[in-house]
């Protein structure tokens, strides 16, 4: 995908104040903001990337482009922030992958339908790989504030196609393509922060002096959790996903039974529940006679 300039952008090269009148997928023309500054220059796109590397380059955005980065930066980023880096990574990815689609059906070369992606398919990924070595090595514009792995592979044509489906359905949330939960070896399932963090926050009543149930709080959680999404759906904002009961009963398993004893009995209570007594040091005394070290048995 290239980035697109905006005709209020200013480009600042060899010293020179430039604005950018003309764009494709392989050049760009720049024309003087002062006429007595000389005539329009034509560069490609690989001269740009090298400029770019230089002192002799620098791009100040105007204001339509500024909002648009807002408005970009502005969805999904605390969803994408808090994310897992592999997620993360993965739903910048593929957020890219459709961008770059947009920008072939938005100069109407391709039409979504399958057909049209397989036949346009080498000239869809040869722009997006292009693209994706130059903000790799650091000198083209980034989205999600780090680099991609050079080595991931792209999607299929058919699954781009429903990719880029739901993230338009989406108002280009990046942050749609994130897994709702993660499944780590050896600790069973995990749902995103957001909804870690809320369980965890309302579990603590277990840890109180009423001395609830697990079931009772189990279930003022699940409930609790519903009435978020309720005010979520108002406010048109993504929904939390809701565990079941007897899975917030399991993370009440996992609270410190001293911590929890603590609470609800008193740190003194806690302590003679949770203690170990020795039952004192045993001596025991032979009642044969002792010799000292060195001394001899007297006839």
């Amino acid at each position: 995908m290239i980035f697109p300039y905006e005709p209020d952008d200013t480009f600042i090269i060899h010293g020179t104040r430039y604005s950018c009148i003309r764009q494709t997928d392989a050049l760009c023309v720049f024309e003087p903001k002062d006429p007595a500054d000389g005539n329009t220059r034509t560069l490609s796109r690989t001269e740009i990337s090298f400029l770019r590397r230089s002192n002799n380059w620098r791009y100040i955005p105007g204001p339509r482009t500024k909002e648009r980065m807002c408005a970009t930066a502005s969805r999904g980023t605390k969803a994408l922030q808090s994310a897992h880096p592999d997620d993360r990574a993965s739903a910048i990815f593929a957020y890219m992958e459709c961008m770059n689609l947009k920008t072939f059906h938005d100069a109407r070369a391709v039409t979504l339908t399958k057909e049209s992606l397989e036949e346009n398919w080498p000239r869809i990924v040869g722009a997006f790989r292009a693209n994706e070595e130059i903000r790799n090595v650091g000198d083209g514009p980034t989205r999600g504030g780090s680099s991609l792995p050079p080595q991931r592979k792209s999607h299929a044509p058919e699954t781009l196609l429903k990719l880029y489906r739901k993230l338009r359905k989406n108002k280009y949330d990046p942050s749609v393509f994130l897994p709702r939960y993660r499944v780590r070896k050896g600790e069973g399932r995990r749902f995103c922060q957001e909804t870690e963090g809320f369980i965890s926050e309302n579990i603590r009543a277990y840890a109180t002096l009423e001395q609830d149930t697990k079931s009772s709080v189990a279930r003022q959680t699940r409930n609790a959790l519903l009435e978020e999404n309720n005010r979520r759906a108002e406010l048109g904002q993504r929904p939390l996903q809701v565990p079941s009961e007897r899975t917030i009963e399991r993370r009440i398993d996992f609270l410190d039974p001293f911590e929890v004893a603590v609470y609800r009995d008193g740190i003194d209570q806690a302590r003679m529940d949770f203690g170990v007594s020795s039952g004192g040091l045993d001596l025991l005394f032979d009642s044969a006679p002792r010799r000292g070290v060195g001394s001899r048995e007297r006839s």
